[in-house]
């Protein structure tokens, strides 16, 4: 990856030094008066300074501590059929389940690429349109993080869990690398 890098700051590099070869044979050829206007020189301007821009972006890419990688994705939820009509909790659970398989395998993909964090739509799991009431079914439990730590993995007896409150919790929490599933 270091190697990719390397090259990618050489080629802009080579693309500083050629774009400022041609625009110095443009505006001599343009201009054999030697009279440069205003024009010209802030189009000579902007290109140096787009070039630059591009040589510092892909410069500071080469130094990422303290830094991380972000995707960000865009899904188009597989959504309740009704979403204000009353549903049971293993509805509710059953079709957050078909997104969040999604979720999983846009973070395996995500994290092959390098991404160290991964941005997923606020209503995704579980759609939208409900009323005050049908969206009951699709939540869950989080303690106030002041009054206790929990680890939904970790602690899931903590909790009652007889109708699968916080499951939902517990499938986020295992897509995490850095927090596997317990045994």
């Amino acid at each position: 990856m270091m190697g990719q890098r390397v090259l990618a700051q050489q080629s802009v590099k080579e693309m500083w030094n050629h774009a400022f070869a041609i625009s110095i044979l443009e505006r001599r050829s343009n201009n054999e008066s030697k009279q440069r206007s205003t024009a010209d020189m802030l189009e000579a301007l902007c290109e140096l300074i787009l070039v630059f821009f591009c040589y510092q972006v892909d410069s500071v890419e080469l130094q990422r501590e303290g830094h991380y990688i972000a995707a960000v994705y865009e899904h188009e939820s597989i959504l309740s059929p009704n979403p204000t009509a009353l549903t049971d909790r293993q509805s509710a659970l059953e079709l957050m389940r078909r997104n969040l398989d999604i979720y999983e395998e846009q973070v395996i993909a995500a994290a092959k690429q390098g991404a160290q964090i991964i941005v997923f739509p606020e209503d995704g799991i579980h759609g939208f349109n409900f009323t005050r009431k049908s969206i009951f079914p699709y939540l869950e439990f989080v303690p106030h993080p002041h009054s206790m730590t929990w680890n939904p993995c970790r602690q899931p007896h903590l909790f009652n869990d007889t109708q699968g409150f916080n499951r939902v919790m517990q499938w986020l929490y295992q897509m995490c690398p850095c927090h596997p599933a317990p045994t």
